[in-house]
C-alpha cells in the first residue's frame, strides 16, 4: 500500500509536515477567491491597491523623493528577517520576542500609508519583552531557560 500525502511528509520529519501543511492550508485559504471573483482581482483590490497608494501618514507620502530610502530600508528589513531565521542559532524566548517586534517596526518604517493603530501589530511583542528581561533581572537564577528553536530547519545540538 502507497503511503499518503501526511504519511509521506511525516516521513520526512517536522519540516515535511510543515511544509505540506502549509501548502494544503494556503490552497484551502485561495480556493474560494480564485473561483469568485478570481485572483487576478483579489490582487489588484488587496497587494496592487496597497502598492499604487498614496498617503500623508508617512513620511514616504509627504516626501516622494525620500523612495530609494524607503527601498534601502526594505532590503535591509528583509536581509535581517532572513539572517534572524539563523542567526542566532538558538534562540531565547525574549530573544525570539524582541527580534520580532524589531522586524514588525522595521518593516512597518517602510509602510507608505502607516497609522498609528498599527502599533498594536508589534506591542504585544515588546510588552512581553520588556515583562520578561524585568522578571529575569528580579529573579536571575530564572535565566538557565530552554532556548527556543528559530525554525523547524535548525540543527539541534
Amino acid at each position: 500500500r502507497r503511503p499518503s500525502t501526511w504519511g509521506r511528509a511525516a516521513a520526512t520529519g517536522p519540516a515535511g509536515l510543515f511544509v505540506a501543511s502549509f501548502a494544503l492550508t494556503t490552497i484551502a485559504l485561495l480556493l474560494w477567491p480564485a473561483l469568485d471573483p478570481g485572483l487576478a482581482t483579489v490582487w489588484d483590490r488587496t497587494i496592487a491597491y496597497q502598492a499604487d497608494r498614496d498617503s500623508p501618514f508617512s513620511i514616504w507620502g509627504q516626501v516622494p523623493s525620500l523612495e530609494p530610502l524607503r527601498v534601502a530600508i526594505f532590503i535591509a528589513v528583509a536581509t535581517l528577517a532572513i539572517a534572524f531565521a539563523f542567526w542566532p542559532k538558538r534562540k531565547s524566548f525574549v530573544q525570539v520576542t524582541a527580534l520580532g517586534a524589531a522586524l514588525l517596526i522595521g518593516l512597518q518604517l517602510t509602510a507608505q500609508h502607516w497609522f498609528y493603530l498599527y502599533v498594536v501589530w508589534f506591542y504585544p511583542l515588546l510588552l512581553v519583552t520588556i515583562a520578561w528581561r524585568h522578571a529575569d533581572r528580579a529573579n536571575p537564577e530564572s535565566t538557565a531557560r530552554a532556548p527556543a528553536q528559530s525554525s523547524p530547519f535548525a540543527q539541534k545540538g
